[in-house]
């Protein structure tokens, strides 16, 4: 696979997920802990807003647009190698379905331009990761929760197990029929009872496997999830991917 960085890149602009921005921004901050690790050089574009991801699921395409035409803005007028998402919900959203949206044909056109740049944090992070990169031991078995959107929309999973095999004595869980966690953004929302029974059978599955903890590698996912485990399974420990990586360097 072709190397994005070989010493040190020239301005990686980082997509900040509104969620993350909110709610948990430490994933944000370990994020850039992280980049700063493996050498490389971001900058953060000012006037960042949601990617809209929400209200076209709901079906107002036409209200998308203002926040489409906000981060085409944004990002065309840098001068950046690439655009860094730090969640693969919003990743797969603005890759796929961006040019779906009635833009104007110069919104479109800058769209295009920047498309290329586009990665998630996951891709960009392996195909970056120097070959002497220092991983803690961990002598554990994780249940690995296979988000939506970052195995079917934006297509990076395999990148997940990849970096993971380099942390020694992790044992991996994998789920055999992949299944959504119940957040699915709004429809958690309007439908919290199927919603939260979806959350109950990701965690009857998990415990049947007997982890040591669950990792989540969206953290919109983590939102869900760890609000279920707080108020029914606070005996099994859930993380968020980042946080767990973040805190696996030496």
């Amino acid at each position: 696979m072709k190397k994005v960085c070989i010493k040190k890149l020239n301005k990686i602009a980082i997509f900040v997920p509104c969620f993350i921005n909110k709610i948990e921004p430490e994933v944000g901050i370990k994020a850039i802990e992280i980049l700063k690790k493996i050498n490389c050089n971001f900058i953060i574009a000012e006037n960042q807003t949601c990617c809209g991801q929400p209200f076209f699921n709901s079906g107002y395409q036409k209200e998308t647009i203002p926040f489409a035409k906000n981060f085409i803005r944004n990002f065309h007028n840098l001068n950046c190698e690439k655009i860094l998402f730090l969640s693969s919900s919003c990743f797969g959203f603005v890759k796929n379905y961006y040019e779906k949206l009635n833009l104007k044909e110069s919104y479109l056109k800058d769209f295009q331009e920047i498309k290329e740049k586009l990665i998630d944090f996951f891709e960009f992070f392996k195909i970056n990761l120097p070959q002497n990169f220092k991983f803690k031991k961990f002598r554990k078995k994780v249940y690995l929760h296979p988000s939506c959107h970052l195995l079917r929309e934006a297509k990076v999973y395999s990148n997940l197990i990849d970096i993971l095999l380099k942390i020694e004595g992790i044992e991996i869980i994998e789920e055999e029929i992949p299944f959504c966690c119940g957040f699915g953004g709004t429809f958690s929302i309007k439908e919290p009872a199927i919603s939260y029974e979806m959350a109950k059978r990701k965690f009857k599955i998990a415990k049947e496997k007997n982890p040591d903890l669950i990792l989540i590698p969206d953290t919109s996912c983590y939102l869900h999830l760890n609000s279920y485990k707080l108020l029914n399974e606070k005996d099994l420990e859930v993380k968020n991917l980042i946080d767990f990586l973040y805190n696996m360097i030496e």
